[in-house]
């Protein structure tokens, strides 16, 4: 199970609440037909690379990928892992900081704690993992129950659709479920049992597969394409927008306790990973 949240936690992002929005312009079914597509497609690009790691025992991502690109090919993919996965740190601790601009001792203290279980108990930041992740999917069970119970005129899902534009669509969907740093982590959780693996993936990643999908349903119920426009033009998830017709705060606290769980989750899974592909290089 442990695994299975990891996988999960990691790809949940907080920018699963923007889908609605930024997928405005294709429709309702272009949209969940692009994020099928891209959830097969992570899945079975994941069971590959899960599946090398079952063959040869590889210590991390580096190690593979010198075994299988050589030297120059490792060396590129090193550079390439590494400023990404700093990126997406910044970014994370960004998100914690304004979701808490003002608990600044909120933020340090999940800072030790991080630092506290890489450092010492890796074993500890996996339950603390699970905790999170299942704090997440309820905390987004919820909100979607909000949603659909909210008073509002209802739209049909079929109104309109435009098949060109979800090619450009695509990109945004497939930041949605980026977990591959963490399959090292999870072979080594399973001891390296295909067949355990292969499940953790498979529902390990149809999570967020269902977060997408759900939340493309209730953005494309409850508003118009043009509201939705109106809300890229600002910037804002579909929340703000629940705010503003309802008057009630009670979705922008289930989308808070969201976006945090989702950031935090995002966080812990991208540093574990980082670690285990640090140690790979270093070598201590």
């Amino acid at each position: 199970m442990d695994a299975i949240l990891l996988i999960a936690g990691t790809a949940i992002g907080a920018g699963v609440l923007g889908l609605p929005v930024a997928l405005r312009s294709a429709g309702y079914v272009p949209a969940l037909v692009g994020v099928a597509s891209v959830y097969l497609l992570t899945l079975l690009s994941g069971i590959l690379l899960a599946q090398l790691f079952i063959e040869n025992h590889d210590k991390d991502l580096p190690t593979l990928f010198f075994r299988h690109l050589g030297k120059f090919g490792a060396t590129l993919f090193n550079i390439s892992y590494f400023t990404l996965a700093f990126c997406l740190l910044v970014a994370y601790w960004s998100c914690l900081c304004e979701i808490f601009g003002h608990m600044v001792p909120v933020v340090i203290a999940a800072g030790f704690l991080i630092y506290y279980g890489l450092r010492h108990r890796f074993s500890c930041l996996e339950k603390l993992n699970s905790i999170l992740t299942t704090g997440l999917i309820i905390s987004f069970a919820f909100f979607i129950f909000t949603i659909f119970h909210s008073h509002g005129q209802k739209f049909p899902l079929f109104e309109y659709g435009s098949w060109s534009q979800l090619p450009m669509a695509l990109p945004v969907i497939l930041c949605s479920f980026g977990y591959h740093q963490v399959i090292p982590l999870v072979c080594r959780q399973l001891n390296h049992e295909k067949k355990s693996i292969m499940l953790a993936l498979s529902i390990g990643v149809f999570i967020p597969f269902l977060f997408n999908a759900t939340i493309l349903t209730a953005g494309f119920r409850m508003f118009t394409a043009e509201e939705l426009s109106r809300a890229a033009s600002l910037g804002v998830p579909i929340f703000s927008l629940l705010t503003e017709r309802g008057s009630a705060d009670i979705f922008a606290h289930a989308a808070q306790a969201f976006s945090f769980l989702a950031v935090a989750t995002s966080m812990i899974g991208i540093s574990m990973a980082m670690k285990g592909a640090l140690h790979d290089v270093l070598g201590k």
